[in-house]
């Protein structure tokens, strides 16, 4: 934490410096005399007085015994107050003196010196993985912060960068000041999967067929909505759950003849998932074909094509994307394409999907921020395709860690 940052930290969280902290430690331990212009603002010299004599106490227990660490009375009379703090002594044989190991609940992402620590100044509420990672989610209570924390752990959660999560704040405040919210996950087709014998990403698409059921994405994204809906109805948010089924697929003749089906056979398969995915939802959801959200196939192709015409241009809006992140796209999802469309010979050919697969994305996002209030993107496919979705305007995202390749 640069200086500046960590000064302010320890001036609004009345903090003790490091530097204070271990002079009037070592007071303490040595039993010298503290004066009250030793001691910052708002600490009297009765409260170190007080410590001293629990900590001349403490010691006792501790006679006899060698070679401990210099604060190792301190180390157990904190854990009495803070029991998140945990320390352990690494392996002396490897040291001239005992080395620790402390983790201790840290203030936006500040850990606290001992003395702070000793006069309980923190609050570990405010010590979540969240706080330590992002400034902007100080404007959520602590409560909230802990129950996001929880919930982005629990479902396995691909953590956005500061920009991003910013947006997702935003996102949240809205709905506690009372408006609406939607969210959205767009389903893909039930397309064929087979074993990878890789725990870490189990399975990847092969795309032999599409079947008639709800597919890898589809189910992610059914496990999560339960864990998410509990979150913003306990937090008495006023939300509505969309999910969009990617029927526009069927359109592809190059995806006709991957899978071996007519555009109308792929329509009846996915049009059969739409209701296992409405039979099995255990929360409300409107589920929806996403053509159906633009009043038909004409209005997305014509969307589609509006959107390659500013693409070819080199026209990404508000997303941010650049040549760059095309290419870093290509790379990433160069397996996939392979199995999907066959093998290409240089990285610019696999330009062409990411650029179609893109337009797909930026129609659905112009779609739904239209048609939506306050909307916010749940997917479960590869998360670098989330900046499509935001061409006419920032629409946040979470998306959960795949488990296909």
């Amino acid at each position: 934490m640069r200086k500046e940052s960590a000064d302010n930290v320890i001036q609004s969280n009345q903090l003790v410096r490091g530097s204070i902290s271990r002079k009037i430690l070592k007071c303490i331990q040595e039993d010298l005399p503290i004066k009250q212009s030793d001691l910052p603002e708002g600490i009297s010299v009765e409260r170190i007085k007080k410590i001293r004599a629990i900590y001349q106490e403490k010691t006792e227990e501790f006679k006899g015994i060698a070679t401990l660490p210099r604060n190792v009375v301190f180390y157990h009379l904190i854990k009495e107050l803070v029991p998140d703090f945990v320390w352990h002594i690494k392996d002396s044989q490897l040291y001239t003196k005992p080395k620790i190991d402390i983790h201790a609940p840290r203030v936006h992402n500040l850990r606290p010196s001992l003395l702070s620590l000793l006069l309980n100044q923190i609050d570990a509420e405010h010590d979540t993985f969240l706080h330590r990672k992002y400034q902007c989610v100080k404007s959520l209570s602590a409560s909230m912060i802990k129950d996001l924390t929880a919930m982005m752990q629990k479902l396995d959660i691909i953590y956005p960068n500061e920009f991003q999560m910013r947006q997702i704040v935003g996102w949240l405040q809205k709905g506690l000041q009372g408006e609406a919210l939607t969210i959205f996950s767009a389903i893909c087709p039930d397309y064929s999967v087979e074993p990878t014998g890789n725990p870490d990403c189990p399975f990847r698409h092969t795309f032999d067929t599409v079947g008639s059921g709800n597919g890898l994405i589809a189910q992610r994204i059914l496990n999560a909505l339960p864990t998410i809906s509990k979150l913003l109805t306990d937090w008495k948010v006023n939300f509505k759950i969309i999910a969009g089924v990617g029927n526009f697929e069927a359109f592809s003749e190059a995806n006709l003849q991957r899978v071996k089906l007519t555009e109308e056979e792929f329509l009846n398969r996915v049009g059969k998932s739409k209701m296992v995915f409405e039979n099995v939802c255990a929360v409300p959801c409107e589920v929806h074909m996403i053509t159906e959200l633009c009043d038909g196939k004409q209005a997305w192709l014509k969307s589609v094509a509006y959107y390659h015409d500013k693409f070819n241009r080199n026209e990404f809006g508000l997303s941010g994307i650049t040549r760059k992140t095309l290419l870093d796209i290509a790379r990433k999802r160069k397996n996939l394409y392979n199995r999907w469309y066959g093998e290409k010979n240089l990285l610019d050919e696999y330009l062409a999907y990411v650029i179609n697969q893109g337009i797909e994305y930026a129609a659905i996002g112009a779609i739904i921020g239209k048609r939506f209030n306050n909307c916010f993107i749940l997917g479960a496919d590869n998360d670098v395709m989330a900046p499509f979705y935001s061409i006419e305007q920032v629409i946040p995202s979470l998306y959960l860690k795949r488990f296909y390749c």
